[in-house]
């Protein structure tokens, strides 16, 4: 059923107002499983091409290209096809995806966007998969940063420079690295379209939920999925945006010497793996956190969620948003705001614990 030519929002996103049991039965479950994996100081350094390939990739999408988004429909097919060549130039192979879009329904111009799929096959254990995914499509303008409804087209979204060109950038850099190494478990490298509102969580429409239900029709085996969301701020600011409350006793504190990898509690035991791989090879600190069951119905970082939603396990990695940037969702979330010599140093070590994992 639709309602005056809008979309139905089945669930909140997780940056909208949720009741207040809720929030209390998150902190009071949360809190239990929030745990800390310290850095390693002799971590090596990347190589110098990691960082120029991250400040390039930002600067394309989020500086030249700019909002893109099946309202800024012509930005988000120039993203699309230059991830496309991005990725044939390391040789890949590219399948698209399509998700067709009712515009009468979203208002949008564009009909169809595209999760975009590049497959390296694993020498090994070609039958076991992991999922290494980021979203390339960026908000639309509302009334304020936490609304996802309506669109107002006269205005300028976001850029997306944090959210999320530094996890498309991420996720190329990574694919630059394996491409000439295949693991033994099979990588599927994917960049989801429709993440951001009004499409979050909404089944039809969102890219991750529709390229996650094409796994599980086709009996493909999910090891895991890694959702790289939100991962290039690392200094410290004085925020103006406010924080939920519980987030620092959930253990997401506003300092910017981590990155956290939240998950499902049913994923919980691949957060940890991935949270303890990574900061084998990471200067930067990990902290992982469980969202408990029913409550990770409500809530969900991003391209995870509609992985949970299919009993496939999935952990989201981050900077955490704007728990500590407030130019999350902004006109100022711009390639100039990110920390480039941190973000090469995260990106390089989930480019080590990727291969870890994917050759155990």
């Amino acid at each position: 059923m639709r309602t005056l030519g809008r979309p139905i929002f089945h669930t909140d996103h997780w940056l909208h107002p949720i009741r207040l049991g809720t929030i209390l039965g998150l902190l009071l479950l949360a809190v239990g499983c929030a745990t800390r994996h310290s850095g390693n100081r002799a971590a090596a350094q990347p190589p110098p091409w990691v960082e120029a390939n991250l400040r390039t990739a930002v600067v394309k999408l989020a500086g030249e290209i700019g909002e893109r988004n099946l309202y800024r429909p012509k930005g988000l097919e120039h993203s699309a096809t230059w991830i496309e060549q991005q990725l044939r130039t390391l040789g890949y192979e590219v399948r698209r995806q399509a998700i067709a879009v009712d515009t009468n329904v979203f208002r949008c111009a564009g009909a169809t966007a595209y999760n975009l799929e590049a497959v390296l096959v694993g020498h090994r254990h070609p039958e076991k998969n992991i999922i290494i995914g980021a979203h390339y499509d960026t908000k639309v303008a509302t009334a304020g940063y936490r609304d996802r409804w309506p669109p107002l087209l006269d205005r300028p979204g976001t850029p997306g420079a944090n959210d999320n060109a530094s996890g498309v950038a991420a996720l190329l850099t990574i694919a630059r690295s394996l491409a000439a190494q295949p693991c033994a478990k099979t990588l599927r490298l994917v960049f989801f379209s429709n993440e951001e509102p009004p499409f979050f969580k909404q089944p039809s429409v969102m890219g991750s939920y529709l390229y996650a239900g094409e796994l599980k029709a086709k009996g493909v085996r999910v090891e895991a999925m890694l959702s790289l969301e939100i991962l290039g701020c690392y200094s410290k600011r004085r925020p103006n945006k406010k924080r939920f409350w519980y987030a620092s006793p959930a253990g997401l504190s506003d300092d910017p010497d981590y990155v956290a990898f939240v998950s499902d509690l049913p994923s919980w035991h691949q957060s940890k793996r991935w949270a303890a791989a990574y900061a084998r090879y990471s200067p930067l600190a990990a902290r992982t956190l469980a969202i408990p069951a029913g409550v990770s119905r409500k809530i969900g970082w991003s391209d995870d969620w509609a992985f949970w939603r299919h009993d496939l396990r999935a952990v989201c990695v981050t900077d955490t948003g704007f728990l500590r940037c407030d130019d999350y969702h902004e006109l100022s979330d711009t390639p100039d705001r990110l920390d480039y010599a941190p973000f090469a140093l995260v990106v390089w070590a989930l480019d080590q614990a990727i291969r870890q994992l994917a050759n155990e």
